[in-house]
């Protein structure tokens, strides 16, 4: 799952560059932009954002307490309650209010490329409601111990 994540997201990048490298050069050399090229990548970055972030919540690798977290196993195990349980919060958070404004403007489309804005902005409903269950995970994980 690594290996396919880390090939996934390098293609992305690697899509993201070579369009807006096209859209510049087309731009500036022939004075016709790729209209949908920047859209395209907007769509492509923000879902990439939210996987990355996702896989680092999923790791524990995030900056966060950790110093003060490994002291002892009673700091760990506080620490992992309450990031859990912070996530958690932020994940129901990100996951109701973006299911909220997507709903009020996900039926209009994007000007280039067509595509409903639901399909940028349903990356943030969809990783609030993963991140809300890797929290809840974490905690209990961490309570159980």
């Amino acid at each position: 799952m690594a290996k396919f994540k880390r090939i996934f997201l390098s293609l992305l990048g690697i899509v993201m560059v070579c369009l807006l490298t096209l859209d510049g050069l087309g731009r500036y050399m022939l004075g016709k932009s790729i209209t949908w090229a920047e859209e395209l990548t907007r769509i492509m970055f923000v879902w990439g954002c939210f996987i990355s972030i996702t896989d680092a919540f999923i790791k524990k690798a995030h900056i966060g307490f950790d110093t003060l977290a490994k002291k002892n196993n009673l700091t760990q195990k506080v620490s992992d309650i309450i990031n859990g349980i912070c996530l958690a919060l932020v994940g129901i958070t990100v996951a109701y209010y973006g299911w909220v404004f997507t709903m009020n403007v996900g039926k209009f489309p994007l000007p280039a490329t067509g595509f409903k804005i639901y399909v940028l902005y349903i990356a943030g409903v969809i990783a609030g409601a993963v991140w809300t269950g890797i929290g809840l995970y974490q905690s209990f994980k961490a309570i159980r111990s």
